[in-house]
């Protein structure tokens, strides 16, 4: 009653409307898929609660299937399973999935939901990754999710796609399959391995889409220092720093930035078919770039393989996805824990030590102060006022913390860890 639009109408007295109320937050899983010989991977349709879904109790398996442990990916929605044995091949599961919530404390909806496992034996990447000089010139079968699409640059075919290993390889050549086309598509891929240099390929493959568009995989964010390494060859990952070089090739090619950071050098290559206007990036501005890691020649590179993933740091156009902690660690007998996030945090909000609480999983009762939180890009460093205990569960709760966009994480967002070894 007495509402008036714009221009002074007033609304009938006593007018009315219905609604049906929805479960506050209701999410439910969006795919369960074979993310590996030995991974399951679990897409919901929000983000989750870390310390529900990656307790191998909430998860039951009909015929079984032994869950040794669950990590949290990065990107807050994908669960990925590791199984005790190799995965059976062409076998269906009954998935049952209890106590999970999401981010904001919303409820699942269904318990339970339909596996279908490959009908023919794969290889983790990292295995691949391992022994390519070995594997060189064989047929190899890998499921994995695309991260950079085979058209997304250009001339001729070449993406990536990564597994829940952690680890990713490049698909080059051939034809711009649909399926190897879409970010966040998981795909299973036979073809033969080939080196190029230090490049690990696939080529000459085949591919069968396993689940369509999932929750895109979020990038590994290290350090300048930590990108010069092999071990990232063919894997999504994010860098921040500051353009000291930048090299123009010629018409048709790319324009490297060469960024530094921690004594350490590594070059963003962003090919000139992605549309990025190099005149917007200068000498001196620091720039976060990402995409798959690899080695050219003596140097490391990040190959970016989408317009959205090269821009200037803190550019916040288009960023409305807040923060969250992807993982924590902490050694038993001592004070520090490591909360890592998926993007960098403001230091402002990041080092007000009551954002955070840290108290045994299953027993929030048994609490330990937080003292102090350091900040350092996408890492928070917490001192305790007292030892952590060796093998023992706990939960940081973090709340109020914003990334460089001023979008806030999620109140009572949660990341479990078991104190590990000094």
């Amino acid at each position: 009653s007495n509402v008036a639009d714009a221009a002074g109408n007033v609304i009938a007295a006593n007018s009315q409307v219905n609604f049906t109320a929805s479960s506050a937050g209701a999410f439910t899983v969006g795919k369960i898929f074979q993310f590996g010989k030995n991974r399951i991977g679990v897409a919901y349709t929000a983000r989750v609660n870390a310390a529900g879904a990656t307790n191998p109790a909430n998860y039951s398996f009909s015929p079984g299937l032994n869950i040794t442990s669950i990590e949290m990916q990065a990107n807050g929605q994908t669960a990925i399973l590791t199984t005790g044995a190799d995965v059976p091949t062409s076998t269906s599961y009954t998935v049952g999935i209890s106590n999970v919530t999401s981010s904001t404390g919303g409820a699942l909806e269904g318990s339970s939901f339909p596996l279908t496992t490959a009908a023919t034996p794969v290889i983790n990447i990292s295995e691949l990754q391992a022994n390519a000089a070995d594997l060189n010139s064989q047929t190899v079968s890998v499921i994995g999710q695309v991260y950079m699409p085979v058209g997304s640059r250009g001339g001729t075919p070449s993406g990536y796609i990564q597994d829940g290993s952690g680890r990713g390889v490049n698909l080059f050549g051939g034809s711009t399959q649909a399926a190897v086309n879409t970010v966040g598509n998981v795909v299973q891929v036979t073809g033969t391995v080939e080196l190029f240099f230090t490049t690990v390929e696939i080529t000459g493959y085949t591919v069968n889409l396993l689940a369509e568009r999932q929750p895109a995989l979020a990038p590994r964010v290290v350090t300048v220092p930590e990108a010069n390494s092999p071990l990232f060859e063919g894997t999504f990952i994010e860098v921040t720093g500051p353009i000291s070089q930048k090299v123009t090739e010629g018409v048709g090619g790319a324009v490297n930035y060469v960024v530094s950071g921690g004594g350490a050098f590594v070059t963003l290559r962003v090919d000139n078919d992605l549309g990025i206007n190099a005149n917007n990036f200068t000498v001196g501005e620091t720039v976060t770039g990402r995409g798959a890691g690899g080695q050219f020649q003596s140097t490391f590179q990040i190959n970016v393989g989408l317009p959205t993933d090269f821009r200037k740091a803190g550019d916040c156009a288009g960023d409305s996805v807040p923060p969250f902690p992807s993982s924590a660690a902490g050694p038993g007998g001592d004070r520090l824990v490591t909360v890592t996030f998926s993007e960098p945090v403001e230091r402002a909000s990041a080092e007000v030590s009551a954002n955070y609480q840290v108290a045994v999983t299953g027993d929030p009762g048994r609490t330990l102060s937080v003292e102090r939180a350091t900040a350092d890009g996408a890492s928070v460093t917490l001192r305790l006022g007292g030892n952590l205990e060796f093998g023992t569960s706990y939960t940081v709760t973090v709340s109020n913390v914003r990334d460089l966009c001023e979008n806030t994480v999620a109140p009572n967002s949660t990341v479990t860890f078991v104190s590990g070894a000094g």
